[in-house]
């Protein structure tokens, strides 16, 4: 007779085939492989309309994670295979702590004809986070799929995907608008392929030597005054590892 812990492996075994078996279904391919071909980050578009997507005020609005079909051969920031959608209830937020964000060499330029934000959007994906919000482009980017396993956030990597804002705070300015309707986007997109986002977590929370990402300005003044409207739920004394709990002076304000 199989002991708990093995009649629990099984049925996880079970549910990962079985999404594994859906994803490749629903995209027409019948098996999916771990290929160096990423299909979607080629098709930018929102909603894979082949077109970077613009809002009134600039914002510019990414969704290549509705077709990638794989995880390259080359991506060391996550697993392979894919995670069951049920088991993803939670947005965990970064700030990727690089002061005047993310740069670009000459030769990823060139490889993108000098466009920036394309070329950033290549260098996101050598990121483990799901979505990023970059201010230097006023861009919003939903990159890798929420069945991609990546390692984000410690102890919170096995039922969250990551958004990171991309810049150092306290520091850099923040963009408050665009960080706010990234945040937004990033949900949003999740939520239309599944994805039944419940709660919100910050990095800090699972692990001690990330005390200061998000911080006090991004948790404060962007994460906290979109919770009812994003009907999202923090969870300030819930840790894993060596995480630690939110700060009361993160908790305190928003704007």
């Amino acid at each position: 007779m199989p002991t708990v812990d093995e009649e629990l492996e099984r049925i996880r075994r079970l549910l990962v085939d079985a999404h594994e078996r859906g994803v490749a279904s629903g995209l027409g391919s019948g098996v999916l492989t771990d290929d160096d071909e990423v299909e979607g980050h080629n098709n930018p578009g929102a909603g894979g309309a082949g077109e970077i997507e613009k809002d009134d005020d600039g914002m510019l609005f990414v969704e290549s994670f509705r077709n990638v079909t794989s995880v390259p051969r080359g991506f060391t920031r996550g697993r392979k295979r894919p995670r069951p959608l049920s088991l993803v209830n939670t947005v965990l937020i970064h700030q990727t702590a690089v002061a005047g964000g993310f740069g670009l060499s000459e030769r990823l330029l060139g490889r993108h004809t000098g466009q920036v934000f394309s070329a950033r959007q290549e260098r996101y994906r050598d990121t483990p986070y799901h979505g990023m919000y970059s201010p230097m482009d006023r861009g919003s980017v939903v990159q890798w799929p929420a069945w991609v396993h990546t390692f984000h956030g410690n102890g919170g990597n096995d039922y969250s995907v990551g958004w990171a804002y991309d810049g150092k705070l306290p520091g850099d300015v923040l963009d408050l608008h665009g960080a706010r309707s990234a945040l937004r986007h990033f949900v949003t997109a999740m939520r239309e392929v599944g994805v039944e986002l419940r709660y919100v977590e910050a990095h800090r929370q699972h692990s001690n030597q990330r005390g200061g990402d998000p911080g006090a300005d991004i948790w404060s003044s962007v994460v906290r005054p979109l919770l009812d409207e994003l009907r999202l739920e923090e969870r300030p004394t819930r840790t894993t590892g060596t995480g630690l709990p939110l700060p009361n002076d993160w908790r305190g304000h928003s704007s």
